[in-house]
């Protein structure tokens, strides 16, 4: 069956590149799948009709595919080293999914990311599941940094379920959960205790201490690793932004977990 000779990447960009071909390149659909994920993550507080975020990941794909068919504004749809760094750590990755895909009881959708990680080419029917994959490398990342710092947390929890606390705590993680449009923050307390908590605030940055004040929601065991103790909190709110000497001199409550 006769196929039409792939194009460079830099053509791709350019929007020649069309949708009627019979396959793509792997890789410059990932690359392109990188920065849909950055793009509908990136959302303006007043978000234009054009913006990306308003679309689907395989809308944003088949846009930097053509972008004279779309009504996404084009500036938008240029990768950026972030996005390029991202899609070399995916390509790292994708091998990984070949256990997944190996194993008898995979899903159709693992079986499907087997199947185009052992791919140079792929076809537009392929679209939908690259498009998760930056999302997937990402929480896989976040999962086995939270899980290799709680593995090194103080056993135990802090306060008791339904107890206002003032808490001291160093940000280890923190990534956005799209299906809640939320943050999610993996923290260590002052006395080495493995804290989460949900936040519409985005401003807690990672490896930043903050004094914070909220109620313990409930003390369980780990998602990923029934070994770690965790305290969940929720009603976060800051306190003091970094931990001073000043703070705790001014009279205020010493914090709970100390």
């Amino acid at each position: 069956m006769y196929t039409k000779r792939m194009t460079s990447l830099d053509t791709l960009l350019q929007g020649t590149f069309t949708l009627d071909q019979p396959t793509f390149p792997r890789d410059d659909i990932i690359l392109f799948a990188c920065t849909a994920y950055r793009l509908r993550l990136d959302k303006p507080e007043s978000i234009p009709p054009n913006h990306p975020s308003l679309h689907s990941a395989y809308t944003i794909i088949k846009a930097m595919q053509d972008p004279s068919k779309t009504t996404i504004d084009p500036k938008f749809l240029v990768p950026t080293q972030a996005d390029r760094n991202l899609c070399h750590s995916v390509i790292a990755w994708l091998p990984k999914l070949t256990f997944k895909g190996l194993d008898e009881n995979a899903s159709g959708f693992q079986q499907k990311c087997f199947d185009i990680s052992t791919k140079n080419h792929i076809t537009e029917n392929d679209f939908p599941v690259v498009a998760f994959f930056p999302k997937m490398y990402t929480e896989n990342l976040h999962k086995n940094k939270a899980v290799n710092i709680g593995r090194h947390a103080t056993s135990g929890y802090i306060g008791q379920v339904g107890e206002p606390i003032v808490l001291q705590i160093n940000i280890v993680d923190k990534k956005y959960v799209d299906k809640y449009e939320t943050w999610a923050y993996t923290a260590i307390s002052g006395c080495n205790h493995f804290v989460t908590f949900l936040s519409k605030n985005p401003t807690y940055q990672e490896l930043e201490t903050y004094v914070v004040h909220g109620k313990v929601k409930r003390h369980c065991t780990n998602w990923h690793d029934k070994s770690i103790d965790e305290t969940q909190l929720n009603y976060v709110k800051v306190k003091h932004d970094t931990l001073r000497a000043s703070y705790i001199k001014s009279g205020n409550s010493q914090p709970t977990d100390q």
